[in-house]
């Protein structure tokens, strides 16, 4: 089997270029490309897919396009993020969309798979509602913060959780061709922090921050379906409320094909776990409509679990990183996906995303 490339976001100042040899079971640093301060998101171009886009989480957002060709990252161009500490990119055929996390916005640059690659005059941003008074963790939630933006499956929505506001937030498009926010949206427990989502046929599933909960809604109506907990055995509030220094905090959430059967099963990453083993990745079963069911926790030997991604036939592969410890990581999924084996690791600064080429 030949080798994968992965290439690695961090909050360094380096993006990275690993090979991972299923066969060898071997993961290697090819390239460290500096590029600036805390380049946290990376994500691809939709059809043109040596085209990459990150961007730099700090006060002057800043947006990267790169070149991937030849096993080797080169920038191409930088542009404005439309606010401060951008946190998610999101590429589409004609438009580089950004989380701006403390801004509170979200930023649209018309693209092209040429040059200009990025026409940073014609931006707009979409400002979210404005949080009348802070929530529920009130160092957390003292104003709006998109964390992520997701499209629909048929990219007539654009979704995004607020986790300043508890509420993910539905975009449409206008009469004039931009998007905008529209009169609906889902609301969450208050505290819990929607951080990142997916959506499956007609099955929200989002991982709320700050309460380690993993919420279940039916969409498009808004109706909850269920919530569970994302650590068992679940924390008491008042340790979830103790700030971000004291608890153990949901980050990413994937969802993947059973392996050789019909259901779903998701993936929710836990941080800052104070066990000798590391943080965990908890599996849950979506083998009936309801509530996610915990089917097993694995232990990764890394700290600060932030960012996972699957790679390979039938989302075989798992890769996570340990953003204070740990490295990276390449797992096999196993069990029919509600296990993990760890293959091969290798140790970078600070990985927090993924991109498997």
């Amino acid at each position: 089997m030949a080798p994968y490339t992965i290439l690695v976001g961090s909050y360094a100042e380096s993006l990275y270029v690993l090979e991972f040899d299923p066969s060898a079971k071997t993961l290697k640093l090819n390239q460290s490309l500096k590029v600036g301060y805390h380049p946290s998101w990376i994500t691809v171009h939709p059809t043109d897919k040596s085209l990459i886009y990150t961007a730099l989480e700090q006060k002057d957002g800043e947006v990267i396009v790169l070149k991937y060709a030849e096993g080797t990252l080169t920038e191409l161009q930088r542009a404005p993020s439309g606010g401060r500490d951008p946190c998610t990119v999101l590429a589409s055929e004609g438009e580089l969309i950004v989380g701006n996390y403390t801004e509170g916005n979200v930023s649209f640059t018309p693209l092209s798979t040429s040059e200009p690659y990025l026409s940073p005059e014609k931006m707009y941003t979409v400002v979210m509602p404005h949080v009348e008074q802070p929530g529920l963790v009130a160092d957390r939630q003292e104003s709006s913060h998109p964390h992520q933006v997701v499209f629909t499956s048929d990219e007539s929505e654009i979704l995004v959780p607020d986790l300043g506001a508890d509420k993910t937030y539905r975009l449409r498009r206008g009469e004039d061709g931009q998007w905008a926010l529209s009169d609906e949206s889902f609301s969450y427990e208050a505290g819990s922090g929607p951080r990142h989502l997916v959506l499956s046929g007609t099955e929200l599933f989002t991982l709320l921050e700050l309460s380690s909960h993993l919420s279940a809604i039916d969409f498009p109506t808004g109706t909850l379906i269920g919530v569970a907990s994302t650590l068992d055995p679940p924390p008491a509030r008042d340790a979830l409320l103790a700030g971000p220094a004291g608890p153990r905090l949901a980050a990413e959430l994937l969802i993947a094909n059973q392996l050789g059967g019909q259901w779903k099963y998701l993936y929710a990453s836990n941080r800052n776990d104070p066990a000798p083993a590391g943080d965990t990745v908890a599996i849950f079963s979506l083998a009936e409509r309801g509530a996610p069911i915990l089917a097993s926790e694995v232990r990764t030997g890394q700290k600060h679990v932030r960012g996972m991604m699957f790679g390979g036939p039938d989302d075989r592969y798992l890769v996570t990183g340990g953003k204070d410890g740990g490295g990276v990581k390449v797992w096999e999924r196993v069990s029919g996906g509600r296990g993990l084996r760890e293959l091969a690791s290798v140790d970078v600064e600070s990985p927090t995303s993924f991109l498997w080429m």
